[in-house]
C-alpha cells in the first residue's frame, strides 16, 4: 500500500520524485527504484496490455504468437534480481 499511496500521490501533486522511503521497498522487491519512476511516468508509451517481469511478457507474446512483446526493455530495466545492474546490454531490449 506504501508503493501504491505514493505513486499515486506524486501523480496527483506533480512530484518528480518520490518519497524516502519508497526506495527500500523497491530493492526489497528487486525493483530498480530509477527505472520504476521512468516506467511510471513513460507507462501508456513503455507497455502495450500487459507490463511485469520480462520473462511474463515473453510468455504472454508467445501465446499470442509473437515474436516480442512491447515492454520487454523496461522490464528488464525495472524487474531485475537483487544485486544486478540495471543496465541491460541485450539488443532485444526494445520497447517495441
Amino acid at each position: 500500500m506504501t508503493l501504491l499511496d505514493a505513486v499515486g500521490r506524486r501523480d496527483r501533486e506533480g512530484k518528480a520524485s518520490i518519497p524516502k522511503e519508497v526506495p527500500p521497498l523497491l530493492e526489497r522487491l528487486g525493483i530498480d527504484p530509477e527505472s520504476f519512476v521512468e516506467a511510471v511516468d513513460e507507462f501508456p508509451k513503455l507497455f502495450a496490455g500487459a507490463a511485469g517481469p520480462a520473462d511474463a511478457l515473453r510468455e504472454r507474446a508467445s501465446e499470442l504468437g509473437r515474436k516480442t512483446y512491447r515492454g520487454v526493455g523496461p522490464a528488464e530495466r525495472v524487474f531485475r534480481s537483487p544485486g544486478t545492474s540495471s543496465d541491460s546490454s541485450d539488443p532485444s531490449d526494445s520497447t517495441d
